[in-house]
């Protein structure tokens, strides 16, 4: 029950992109438990269906960045100990917030394929 996130102009553009990156059920979890420490509400981000695809548009993109940068700001500050989840985490908004300027330098959206 993971989401691939990639670039394109719509939904049946997906099939033919060239990156993805992985929104694992895991990653997704242990946002969704934990978000209560961060300073955004990530909702946008976590609540996306893993059933079914979604185009994020332009604007949406722009807000899906900020929501990973401040996930991945958070942890730095928050969490001391480092874990494989925690590194996880750090890996995909990292990943995610590349994909994010990526698809807005280009005019694209974002597609979230579900399961």
């Amino acid at each position: 029950m993971s989401v691939s996130f990639v670039i394109g102009k719509g939904i049946e553009s997906a099939e033919y992109a060239e990156d993805a990156i992985e929104f694992s059920e895991e990653i997704q979890q242990f946002l969704s438990k934990n978000r209560d420490i961060f300073s955004k509400d990530i909702s946008k981000l976590v609540d996306i269906d893993p059933y079914a695809d979604t185009c994020i548009t332009s604007d949406d993109v722009l807000v899906i960045r900020d929501i990973a940068i401040s996930i991945k700001n958070d942890i730095a500050a928050k969490e001391s100990n480092s874990s494989d989840m925690i590194d996880e985490v750090i890996e995909f908004t990292t990943e995610l917030i590349d994909f994010c300027n990526e698809a807005m330098e280009k005019g694209l959206n974002l597609i979230a394929v579900g399961d």
